[in-house]
């Protein structure tokens, strides 16, 4: 008896080990492993395209080519019609901002006549320097008429070295973190089209060398289990597929959805809005709340009323209703058969690793290992933790 519970207490500890050492090891080969992993889903969403081109009578090297151009281009119109709606956002910010500072500072002194805490403490706890820089501005100047007369003050203009201004606003203090914020912009955009290329050079390559991939996986296995690892990977793949395509129709339907009712109740930049809610349906059950709560901020900032904002109300109940009892049973039905509790971890973890690709990958890749678990005697266990349970009668 001593010694079973010993047993168990080590093979716990290894697990744990063992899942710790794999989350360690996700976050440290971030870089790599996350353009893989995403081009490795892409790789399986276009898949039944390729195959088709190839039917077609095309060689796999051009079929592979035209599905990863075909996806490319895709992203590049997503990304360009987003980025005119950014821009559209970015020109209307400076008038935005300009009626959200007479509110933030009301709101400020509310805090303080209620709490006591003052408006540079409550800048100071949230780092916000909104008030400062709009109210206080025109104090800041106002002080050197103060200081004294004005024959100090031309005394003190007339001491000073010429080209010292000029000096202090080309290599003053805040110089370097405007350089230093552009340099870390420049690299990180640098990155992320490394990163970006790379996905679509691998997808290509997945898509050209798929046949050697799943015919390495089948000579490790023994000669009487190739039968089911061939089937389990077909399984696995096209489990992929339908739940990636499900998922991106159900975004756009999303969209549409959103951004109509935005539009009705008079929210400017609806579009952007809706399809951000949209890309936050991703994270189960919290998504859509977070894309209400931003929707409504942003009208309330562009100055809504409270019509605009019981319109926005309306079409997130309604957008949502619609979703659970229509789109989702048949879009994407229940193609995955996960438990929602392990669906939110693995989202919620997947999201702290590896951020907004972890968002979008950590659904797909679960519903993979949940197929494997199923088809491996030894990982039975793990695949009943990870479904639903059946449902009796």
């Amino acid at each position: 008896m001593k010694k079973t519970t010993r047993d168990l207490i080590l093979y716990s500890t290894l697990i744990i080990v063992g899942i710790c050492a794999v989350i360690w090891g996700l976050v440290v080969a971030q870089g790599y492993l996350v353009p893989l992993t995403v081009a490795a889903l892409l790789a399986m969403l276009v898949l039944p395209l390729c195959n088709w081109l190839e039917r077609k009578g095309l060689n796999r090297a051009l079929a592979s080519l035209l599905s990863t151009l075909a996806i490319l281009l895709f992203c590049v119109a997503l990304v360009g019609g987003l980025g005119l709606q950014v821009r559209s956002f970015a020109s209307d910010w400076p008038e935005m901002k300009a009626q959200m500072i007479p509110k933030v500072e009301q709101l400020q002194n509310e805090i303080e006549n209620r709490t006591g805490l003052t408006v540079q403490e409550q800048n100071q706890k949230i780092g916000l320097d909104l008030v400062n820089n709009g109210s206080n501005g025109a104090k800041e100047e106002d002080e050197p008429v103060e200081r004294g007369s004005g024959e100090e003050v031309e005394a003190e203009s007339a001491n000073a070295t010429p080209g010292t201004e000029d000096q202090e606003q080309e290599n003053g203090p805040s110089a370097q973190p405007m350089v230093k914020a552009a340099g870390s912009f420049i690299m990180g955009f640098m990155s992320f089209m490394v990163a970006f290329l790379l996905v679509f050079i691998y997808i290509f390559f997945f898509l050209l060398y798929r046949h050697k991939f799943s015919n390495t996986i089948l000579k490790i296995v023994p000669d009487e289990e190739r039968s089911e690892t061939r089937r389990l990977i077909s399984t696995a793949a096209a489990i992929s597929q339908k739940y990636l395509v499900g998922r991106l129709v159900l975004m756009v339907c999303l969209t549409v959805l959103y951004a109509t009712g935005l539009l009705i109740s008079g929210v400017e930049h609806a579009i952007i809005i809706a399809a951000l809610a949209a890309v936050l349906s991703l994270l189960p059950f919290v998504g859509n709340f977070i894309g209400f709560f931003i929707a409504l901020g942003m009208a309330l900032l562009g100055g809504a009323d409270g019509m605009m904002a019981l319109g926005i109300l309306i079409t997130f109940v309604v957008t949502q209703f619609v979703e659970t009892y229509v789109l989702q049973p048949y879009i994407l039905g229940d193609k995955l058969n996960l438990s929602p509790i392990m669906v939110i971890m693995v989202v919620v973890l997947g999201e702290s690793i590896w951020g907004l690709a972890g968002l979008a990958v950590a659904i797909p890749l679960l519903g993979i290992v949940k197929v494997i678990c199923d088809h491996v005697p030894v990982l039975e266990p793990i695949g009943y933790l990870l479904g639903q349970d059946k449902k009796k009668g």
